[in-house]
């Protein structure tokens, strides 16, 4: 009764799409937890007595949590609504965070790592089904020319919550006047966390209908004004007038760019572009006859509804196996890269100046982090800028964009493999910070424009899996290189260097799959 109530206030006050974006960003500052590894993965690996390949593999449950939670939060936000499955979202988030906390302070005993891997699971599970779930919502309720935007502002959002979690534990330093306890670190953000996710919960507009379903709402409408026009009692009314009322009616005109840019709401105002676009046909079927497939002219959706809608034709896709490759290699290496940056900081320092404080180096690992954390903050702001100003000039303009991240990710792991003291580290964390927002961005509009329709969800949440086979496989094998090298007496970035010899090899793989992906997609707009 209270959050109808709630919702029921926000929902009188307030445009109430508007409303919906502001609630989406809200709850982006704090879906994320590949930000927050670094800032506690080091206190976990003294306190605990963690190995590197222990911490590795703690750290990669997180993110196989969030990945194989991925096709799980689409199917429910496809079936459920975005409400609800943001509420679950934060009921896990909660365990995971408390969960870690009691471990981190004793209470479970002696701080197994396969209890702490299973946290992080938890963690990066209700991470990846709030996440994903605003993203849905992002692309369902905006026009394909402001897409990118609207994704823009969810990875945004979720890119400054690295800030937001530096900002909380200054603060926490600033009343205890000293260091802070990772153990009451972690309770704060459960509390903070889960209240946050609760509310903003509340004002999410749900998914748009299918056409289908909302094209014979109109009707049945428009079937009832009449009668009711005639003198009959039109018992549905209210019900179905309800249903279009919640979202705008579709454009009959699919060539008028004033109407996917504005158009007018039920009490005679314009609105923005923050209301769901009207439905409008991307094609022209030709040569339609029984037994065959159509086909179609356009570009701006390159799939038919059959592959929209079976399992089978979408798993025996080349466009979806080589989507699954990419994201397998990319994610892959940029979470191995991610949760590791506070070690090899930790190690190039030390290599620097034995005698380093604990304080310099953790002043030098929140700098990684913070930097990270702004840095991806201004990719996802420029990347859904630049990819609707390409996506206008061209119909290549997202694969244009996704190939030229891909060389300079390759670029980066080289710098990588030379840095030899932090502040080169950071310059590198900096670029691969805003290269994966890049890439964020584009591999879900890349998706949309595959798989658009009401498994969307679907759809794109079963490429989630081989990210998350990925991120494990490469953790553990960084975490390898890195033991081996240290029992044999390494020092500074000969610790782990060789690993990013490997992902450079795994991005030049990486670019041949997206530019066999750029091939497909041509073949199937003509």
């Amino acid at each position: 009764m209270a959050l109808s109530a709630i919702r029921a206030f926000f929902q009188r006050h307030a445009n109430k799409y508007t409303l919906s974006l502001v609630c989406t960003a809200m709850g982006s500052l704090f879906a994320s937890v590949l930000y927050i590894f670094p800032l506690i993965g080091p206190s976990l690996k003294e306190r605990l007595g963690y190995s590197m390949k222990q911490l590795n593999f703690v750290a990669a449950s997180g993110n196989v949590g969030s990945y194989v939670f991925e096709p799980l939060a689409g199917i429910c936000t496809d079936w459920t609504g975005s409400r609800r499955t943001v509420r679950i979202g934060a009921v896990l988030m909660f365990v995971g965070y408390i969960g870690l906390s009691l471990l981190y302070n004793g209470a479970l005993g002696g701080g197994s790592f396969l209890l702490g891997a299973l946290f992080l699971f938890l963690m990066g599970a209700s991470a990846s089904t709030i996440s994903i779930t605003l993203s849905i919502s992002a692309c369902n309720s905006s026009t394909e020319t402001m897409r990118g935007k609207a994704l823009g502002v969810v990875l945004t959002c979720t890119s400054i919550s690295s800030a937001v979690y530096t900002g909380i534990r200054g603060l926490m330093s600033v009343i205890s006047g000293g260091n802070v306890d990772t153990g009451a670190f972690l309770l704060t953000l459960a509390i903070v966390a889960t209240t946050v996710h609760i509310l903003v919960s509340l004002g999410l507009l749900e998914s748009p209908l299918d056409e289908s379903a909302r094209d014979e709402a109109v009707d049945r409408l428009e079937s009832e004004e009449e009668s009711q026009h005639e003198g009959a009692s039109p018992s549905e009314v209210p019900e179905i007038a309800a249903i279009i009322a919640e979202y705008p009616r579709a454009s009959l005109d699919a060539d008028n760019e004033s109407d996917a840019a504005e158009y007018m709401s039920s009490d005679g105002e314009t609105t923005n572009l923050l209301k769901p676009p009207p439905h409008r046909k991307s094609h022209e079927a030709t040569d339609i006859s029984p037994g065959t497939q159509p086909t179609f002219s356009g570009d701006t959706n390159l799939t038919f509804k059959s592959q929209k809608e079976s399992l089978v034709i979408l798993l025996t896709s080349l466009a979806f196996w080589l989507v699954c490759f990419i994201r397998f290699f990319d994610e892959s290496v940029s979470i191995m890269y991610l949760n590791n940056t506070g070690s090899m900081v930790r190690e190039l320092q030390l290599s620097r100046d034995p005698w380093t404080s604990d304080g310099e180096i953790a002043r030098l690992e929140g700098l990684q982090s913070t930097a990270m954390g702004i840095s991806a903050c201004a990719g996802a702001l420029t990347v859904g800028i630049l990819g609707d100003y390409l996506r206008s000039k061209s119909s290549d303009g997202s694969m244009w964009l996704m190939t030229g991240t891909i060389v300079l990710k390759l670029a980066v792991q080289i710098v990588i493999y030379f840095a030899s003291n932090p502040h080169a580290l950071l310059v590198t964390s900096i670029i691969s910070a805003i290269a994966n927002s890049f890439m964020g961005n584009i591999i879900y509009i890349v998706m949309f424009d595959l798989w658009s329709g009401p498994n969307f969800g679907r759809n794109s949440g079963l490429t989630a899996p081989f990210p998350a086979v990925g991120a494990q496989l490469f953790s553990y094998i960084f975490g390898a290189i890195y033991d081996r090298n240290r029992s044999d007496g390494c020092s500074g970035a000969s610790c782990y260097r060789s690993a990013f010899l490997m992902s450079a090899c795994t991005y030049l793989a990486t670019l041949t799959a997206v530019l066999a992906l750029w091939w497909k997609l041509r073949k199937l707009s003509h």
